[in-house]
């Protein structure tokens, strides 16, 4: 079976806790060797953000990829949050079978050299960031996720050879090519029955011509007027709120590590507990600091999509979440930054315990030597 449209590979990265997207509005004129063709913020009607993202076209360009010439297109978004998203757009008109091998990371020749749409992405976001770099606030601590982006591959299917799309009949015909490109295996014919059913129980058709398939690393879109951009949009946010959850993910592992080192330290006693305690008084502020951070943060992130007011996007995301397991990722960092307290409440309390041995030791001494001047006193 023949089919056309658009293969949609998603990079997402985080550059920092927030860009001042009124202030890059104003300087995109001035990079018109990088950004190109041109710039906006529209947004569907029934799609409600605070401050949308910049949309940049960078145009069009060409590949050799499987001995073939190729054109893609790239899309940029900039975001508030301070996040950029690359987009990689490949059309193609093909057998289905063939749309496996777009399954997994594929390497293309571009300006006479190999390369990937992963090393592409991350050249742009660079010199985006860089751009950027005024505008952009720095994260709360710096982390190895920010270089690794979320991604995501959309297969957009506008027309079928035959010319009449029946998305039922479509999807019983070929669920197991599907799954395939899905799940980036090539022996479909070994798909065992339970990984299909697995792959695309998060269906849904609108019309009996349209059909959504959600995965947790890629979705295939039939859509016969190729206005799916809405879809695109929605994935997106649903990989902003993943990455941020990431991302923020790894910060508090990092505390958590440096608290149980900090509680170690109190366990040898001693003067050392002087010295230490402050600073774990300082780290017990900053603590605070960071649950107020972070609890912006989730609100943030979940403000993204509380605004979607189309029904199919709004069950469109419903199974993105799932897939992506968002409410796991905040319900974990909840967890554990009420785990992050409670080892700085200990802490904290072992401070007080200390300070209350060493005051006890102090007025001890103190009596010790009045006794002893008193006593000197006596035999003058």
């Amino acid at each position: 079976m023949k089919v056309s449209g658009e293969i949609v590979c998603i990079y997402l990265y985080s550059v920092g806790s927030e860009i001042d997207i009124s202030k890059v509005e104003k300087i995109l004129n001035r990079l018109p060797q990088f950004f190109g063709l041109k710039s906006d913020r529209a947004m569907p009607e029934y799609i409600e953000l605070g401050w949308p993202p910049i949309f940049v076209d960078l145009g069009k360009r060409k590949m050799k990829i499987f001995d073939k010439e190729e054109e893609f297109r790239i899309n940029v978004r900039i975001y508030n949050i301070g996040a950029i998203s690359i987009l990689f757009k490949i059309p193609f008109s093909c057998e289905i079978k063939e749309l496996l091998k777009f399954s997994k990371e594929f390497v293309f020749k571009y300006g006479g050299k190999k390369t990937s749409f992963r090393e592409m992405s991350k050249q742009i976001k660079d010199r985006t960031e860089e751009s950027l770099k005024e505008y952009i606030k720095p994260i709360y601590e710096a982390t190895k996720s920010i270089e690794i982006p979320e991604t995501y591959k959309i297969f957009c299917i506008s027309k079928i050879e035959n010319g009449k799309i029946d998305a039922s009949n479509f999807l019983k015909g070929n669920k197991r090519v599907i799954t395939g490109i899905l799940r980036e295996e090539d022996k479909i014919d070994k798909i065992s029955e339970t990984e299909i059913n697995e792959a695309i129980k998060f269906n849904f058709s609108y019309f009996s011509n349209d059909l959504v398939i959600v995965d947790w690393g890629s979705s295939l879109i039939i859509e016969p007027s190729g206005k799916y951009e809405d879809y695109l949009l929605v994935t997106e946010l649903a990989l902003l709120q993943l990455l941020k959850l990431r991302v923020y993910d790894e910060i508090v592992d990092k505390k958590i590590a440096k608290a149980h080192d900090d509680l170690k330290k109190l366990t040898v006693g001693g003067m050392k507990f002087v010295f230490l305690g402050k600073k774990i008084e300082q780290t017990v502020r900053e603590i605070s600091e960071l649950r107020i951070k972070m609890s912006e943060i989730l609100e943030n992130t979940r403000n993204i999509t509380k605004f979607i007011g189309d029904y199919t996007l709004a069950k469109h995301y419903s199974f993105l979440s799932e897939r992506l397991h968002l409410d796991d990722w905040e319900k974990t960092i909840n967890e554990k930054l009420s785990t992050l307290a409670e080892l700085y409440t200990i802490a904290s309390d072992k401070i007080d315990v200390h300070r209350s041995e060493m005051i006890e030791i102090l007025i001890v001494i103190i009596f010790l030597i009045e006794l002893i001047l008193l006593v000197i006193e006596l035999f003058k």
